[in-house]
């Protein structure tokens, strides 16, 4: 098995809420929506296919969110950041 540690994902509902609270960040939130591996599965899984027993690790990609939002709006990003990608971990455990 191959366990990559350094995949970054875009979750859509931590994407549109970033860019509420940030919208300084909004060019920067739609480059990355241009990465379609960061927020569509169907398309990260056939990437991941074609190395065999393949798993990732994910994580958001920069900037760090303490970067990027105020200490009242951080706590609340990540939450949002971690229960997406926590139910794609839940309903994908055979590749996270």
């Amino acid at each position: 098995m191959i366990i990559d540690i350094y995949t970054h994902i875009y979750p859509t509902e931590f994407y549109e809420r970033m860019n509420q609270v940030s919208p300084q960040l909004e060019n920067l939130g739609k480059r990355m929506r241009a990465v379609t591996m960061l927020h569509d599965m169907d398309a990260r899984f056939r990437a991941m296919d074609a190395y065999g027993d393949y798993r990732q690790v994910i994580s958001l990609p920069n900037p760090p969110l303490e970067d990027v939002s105020s200490p009242e709006v951080g706590p609340e990003l990540a939450r949002i950041a971690n229960d997406a990608m926590a139910a794609i971990v839940a309903r994908h455990p055979d590749r996270f």
